[in-house]
């Protein structure tokens, strides 16, 4: 689902919001989101999972065209862990026949 679709739903769900509304609230979830992982490296949403800002150690790659050793610096990397909730209810439509991707509710 695209942001844009997610802007619809928001507003389906809130017919007295206008489009744009709706749009501002997706973007500033996510703004909001993304500046709480910077600050604590670390977000959660009950029932739905937890995003976790990780530290990636440098390590050393090969060029496979040149065969040339490349280092590539330390980074850092979000991961996602989905909340037991969030698994059951995919495995509940999965037994039932819905997709689970294109099914929008859980």
């Amino acid at each position: 689902m695209s942001k844009a679709k997610l802007a619809t739903a928001i507003q389906e769900a809130f017919p007295k919001l206008t489009h744009t509304d709706s749009s501002k609230v997706v973007d500033t979830v996510f703004n909001k989101m993304v500046e709480i992982l910077k600050q604590d490296g670390r977000f959660t949403i009950s029932k739905f999972g937890s995003f976790k800002l990780k530290q990636v150690a440098a390590r050393k790659y090969r060029n496979p065209q040149s065969g040339e050793p490349v280092e590539k610096g330390e980074t850092k990397r979000i991961s996602f862990k989905a909340a037991t909730e969030l698994k059951k209810s995919i495995k509940e439509q999965a037994a039932a026949g819905v997709d689970p991707v294109s099914y929008t509710h859980l």
